[in-house]
């Protein structure tokens, strides 16, 4: 029996008698239901068929004849997490699959926006949403459109159309793509409805992705660039990764101008800022390789990731003023970005370098209140923000009565210290419950395979 197996059959001993009970009662909990700042103590959550059923002060809320009862006591409860920015491997490689998957929803992670799909991922969609494996609701790709992929403006459009009736549920979209076949798969894709996202190509420029009608743009892609003050000499000055070498000419005046831009569009934005904080190099190598999450990775992905940081920093163009000065400009732009009310998901890009998947996502959100939004604003891009992205604030988002069952049961409070997200108790998805002895056994298992 591979690993992947025995998972299944513990996932499947460890939810079966709630299934059975017909509904899990949450007793007494502390609620943070995102619907507005603040905590609700003393509270009972009834949970069955997948949706929250009721909600309410612990002796106003009757537990059901043979309901399984979770122990809340001093625990915090709010709605799922998401990563907007997820990779999910291809069925093909089952066994590094499943571990991602499983990475994430240990970490509370309920919804991830899957931005390198291919055809496997469809039917892994089904498998996820039906709760034949565990992980979270999986929203996928197609394979990228990028200058490798695309030859012609008509075959962009063709791939678009061939995305749309495969039934992916969005475009990801890489560098490389002239402004002609950008154009192309910009009409296809707004006349089919189909919303198209990730990166901006260099011979576009983040005006023409924003006036466009891309739905949303994942690393601040493009941003520094569009920022930079129109006086400026950078003749000569090449953009760098991500512009990082123009950060030192960028302009508030005109960085206003894009944030205003994006929020007239209605353009989202994944800011990934943990990846560049993890690529820049600031941190010791050694320090990195020290901290909890790399247990979960593989000897040979963590020499790999190394040499990705090695080779940044070892580029002749590398300086640490220029490289703080980029990222000082970042935290900057999502703090005017969050206060301008443009749609901030929460999104880290992982698995990528030293990005472990669900870990990556509370450095993220950490890295959002270092920018200046709060606590609750930031647990907000990973909660309320997403429902609205995905057009399902009636539906997720929230603990609410009548709202789908996506939830995290955490054992410290957020929102007096947003590290607390690490505090993982245990997560539900769609009404299925995966507690803490599930955790623990999910982890030790991943760490085992990667023990060397």
């Amino acid at each position: 029996m591979n690993w992947i197996r025995a998972m299944s059959a513990i996932v499947l001993s460890m939810i079966t008698s709630a299934v059975a009970a017909g509904s899990i009662v949450i007793r007494p909990v502390n609620v943070i239901s995102m619907s507005a700042p603040g905590t609700q103590e003393n509270q009972a959550v009834v949970i069955a068929g997948g949706k929250i059923q009721a909600v309410g002060p612990i002796d106003q809320i009757e537990v059901p004849e043979g309901a399984t009862v979770i122990d809340g006591s001093g625990k915090f409860l709010l709605p799922g997490l998401a990563e907007m920015h997820a990779h999910v491997p291809p069925p093909t490689n089952p066994d590094a699959m499943q571990e991602v998957l499983t990475l994430y929803l240990t970490q509370g992670i309920t919804t991830a926006r899957g931005m390198l799909g291919q055809p496997g991922h469809l039917k892994l969609r089904e498998r996820l949403a039906t709760g034949e494996m565990p992980g979270p609701r999986l929203y996928t790709s197609g394979p990228s459109l990028n200058g490798n992929s695309v030859s012609s403006a008509e075959q962009a459009a063709q791939m678009v159309r061939d995305q749309h009736a495969a039934g992916y549920d969005h475009l990801k979209l890489h560098p490389g793509l002239s402004l002609a076949e950008f154009d192309a798969i910009a009409a296809e894709a707004n006349r089919l409805e189909m919303p198209y996202a990730g990166h901006v190509s260099a011979d576009v420029g983040a005006w023409r992705t924003i006036e466009s009608g891309q739905t949303c743009i994942d690393h601040l892609d493009g941003f520094i660039q569009a920022s930079v003050d129109p006086g400026a000499d950078i003749d000569g000055i090449p953009a760098g990764f991500f512009g990082f070498l123009q950060a030192p000419y960028v302009n508030e005046q005109q960085m206003e101008k894009l944030v205003a831009a994006l929020k007239d569009q209605g353009t989202w934005v994944v800011p990934t800022e943990s990846l560049m904080h993890r690529f820049a190099g600031l941190t010791p190598t050694e320090q990195v390789l020290a901290e909890e999450a790399m247990a979960f990775v593989s000897p040979g992905t963590r020499r790999q990731w190394q040499q990705s940081v090695a080779n940044f920093t070892g580029n002749p163009a590398y300086d640490v003023d220029t490289i703080q000065s980029f990222l000082a400009v970042r935290l900057k732009m999502i703090k005017a970005l969050n206060d301008a009310g443009v749609g901030l998901l929460l999104g880290s890009d992982a698995p990528q370098v030293f990005q472990v998947p669900g870990f990556s996502m509370h450095r993220e959100l950490a890295l959002y209140v270092e920018a200046g939004l709060t606590n609750f604003e930031a647990l907000s891009t990973g909660t309320t923000q997403v429902a609205k992205y995905l057009g399902l604030e009636n539906q997720r988002g929230q603990v609410r009565a009548g709202f789908d069952a996506d939830l995290v049961l955490l054992d410290a409070n957020p929102l007096d210290d947003i590290s607390n997200t690490r505090a993982v108790h245990g997560v539900m998805v769609d009404g299925r419950w995966f507690g803490p002895d599930w955790r623990r056994q999910a982890l030790a298992e991943i760490a085992h395979r990667h023990r060397g």
